[in-house]
């Protein structure tokens, strides 16, 4: 039934402040305004989007998905709803469900590039990047004039480690866009610079002519990494920490909370806590490896991945969001020291069933698999309960390379720490602190690895690594680079 003049133009009128109030970040606002675009015209579809988009932003994830299972059943085959419905999924830390979500999606023929778009962006967030590869492949080739198309195809083709079809992808962007910001950043990730090969022009005439704090963070980071792989340290120290600066206005970081998180621990976690190993899952087949970002985990993954009893996770946040869930907060977030008090009284078993039951679409029911999130390192205390015979491997690195490594990278939001050189060495100072906590309560339970030592004598660490794990002794293990995992972490280059 179509709509009449005069409801047709109160709806666009209603949508037209909605969209409004949104882009004032009004996000209530637009919510109630949408909810009135709804109650009265529930046949158009865009009035559902908008009300879920301004439900998503306030973080309302429970109520959003109810809201959009309402307008599917309302509207069946609604490309745009199914494909929202994803990001509820998402938010809701049933990553599991929105990968089955994607697939389902995958078989429809009628998507249009802002689906494929979104598909992508949650394939990736999924660490499903072979996937997320041909969707951008479908895109570029949709829409081969849009830049962002070709960047997001080459971040795929660099975590799967064709650096030079991602450097192609990359620069094609450039030509479609002379001075865009993330392909240059990416092509500044793609290699090292050299006095013959680097971007420095190109970066510094982007960077005067620069239009979003985004953009001048990312070009900025671009920027201090080509000065610093060409050996040029004082200004390369300048521009990341100018850099650092601009995007610490949109992330604040509080280290005071992370000491109080960490006091939380030591004092709920003692030796008593973590050694109460008769309540877990009965489980063997995650293995954690923990450790300051940079430090060394993702080479381990590697060599654990490339064994054939093992499936690399990558950076699974399902632990730290069963937790969140089982005590009722949202998912997403580091605990404080009140969780911490909290989720000390949770029942271990059920904590790791959950666990397991989050993760088994990403990685099967059989084999083992890794976990290498770094922010498990305060959840240890949890996890030897819970799962009290997954392999627990600490990856330590020399401070000032871990330090110096995380200052110089545009990390995501869980490492907010590493804007300032400051605040990245105190931040490294907690990390030591509960480290030496857990070696004092669990002695024996966890497995350290030095990366120096790693690098240098591979074969008798790599033995060693198996062995504490479990694992057959199998040659290809020797061959990290040769696996076919994606790399999804600010290591892709380097492994």
């Amino acid at each position: 039934m179509s709509e009449t003049p005069l409801i047709s133009h109160r709806i666009r009128r209603l949508m037209r402040q909605a969209a409004e109030a949104m882009a004032r970040g009004e996000f209530m606002v637009a919510r109630d305004l949408a909810r009135r675009v709804t109650d009265g015209a529930p046949e158009f579809v865009d009035g559902w989007m908008m009300l879920t988009e301004a439900l998503a932003e306030m973080g309302e994830y429970q109520s959003g998905i109810d809201t959009i299972e309402h307008a599917i059943t309302l509207h069946p085959g609604a490309v745009a709803l199914e494909v929202q419905k994803c990001k509820f999924l998402m938010g809701l830390a049933r990553r599991d469900d929105c990968l089955a979500q994607v697939r389902a999606l995958q078989q429809r023929q009628d998507l249009d590039p802002w689906a494929l778009d979104m598909m992508g962006l949650f394939l990736s967030m999924l660490d499903q990047v072979s996937e997320a590869a041909v969707i951008y492949e479908q895109l570029s080739e949709l829409e081969p004039d849009n830049p962002e198309n070709h960047v997001n195809l080459g971040m795929a083709r660099m975590a799967l480690g064709d650096l030079e079809q991602a450097r192609q992808h990359a620069e094609r962007a450039l030509e479609i866009a002379p001075g865009f910001a993330r392909a240059l950043a990416l092509i500044a990730n793609l290699r090292t610079a050299t006095e013959e090969d680097n971007s420095l022009e190109s970066l510094q005439a982007a960077l005067l002519s620069v239009r979003s704090l985004p953009e001048r963070i990312a070009l900025g980071y671009a920027h201090g990494k080509e000065l610093d792989d060409l050996g040029r340290w004082d200004e390369a120290f300048c521009e990341l920490r100018d850099a650092g600066l601009a995007k610490r206005q949109i992330a604040p970081y509080d280290q005071t909370r992370i000491d109080q998180v960490v006091d939380a621990v030591m004092e709920q976690h003692d030796a008593e806590f973590c050694t109460g190993y008769a309540d877990g899952c009965a489980s063997d087949r995650p293995v954690f490896i923990f450790g300051m970002p940079r430090s060394g985990t993702t080479l381990v993954e590697r060599i654990l991945g490339a064994h054939e009893d093992v499936v690399p996770g990558g950076e699974l946040r399902d632990f730290m969001d069963s937790v969140n869930l089982a005590i009722g907060r949202s998912p997403g977030q580091l605990l404080d020291a009140t969780g911490v008090v909290e989720s000390a009284a949770l029942d271990p078993a059920r904590l790791g069933e959950r666990y397991l039951e989050s993760v088994s679409a990403r990685v099967g029911h059989q084999k083992r698999f890794t976990d290498k999130l770094p922010l498990n390192f305060l959840y240890l205390g949890l996890i030897a309960r819970a799962l009290p015979h997954a392999g627990l491997v600490h990856v330590k690195r020399n401070p000032m390379d871990i330090i110096f490594s995380n200052f110089k990278i545009l990390f995501a939001d869980l490492n907010a720490y590493s804007y300032t050189v400051r605040d990245t060495a105190t931040y490294y100072v907690a990390y030591e602190r509960q480290m030496q906590h857990w070696e004092r309560v669990m002695p024996g339970r966890i497995h350290t690895i030095v990366y120096e030592e790693l690098v240098s004598d591979t074969e008798s660490n790599v033995r060693d690594l198996l062995s504490h794990c479990g694992l057959s002794w199998q040659d290809q293990c020797l061959q990290p680079h040769r696996g076919r995992a994606a790399v999804t972490t600010a290591s892709a280059v380097q492994v």
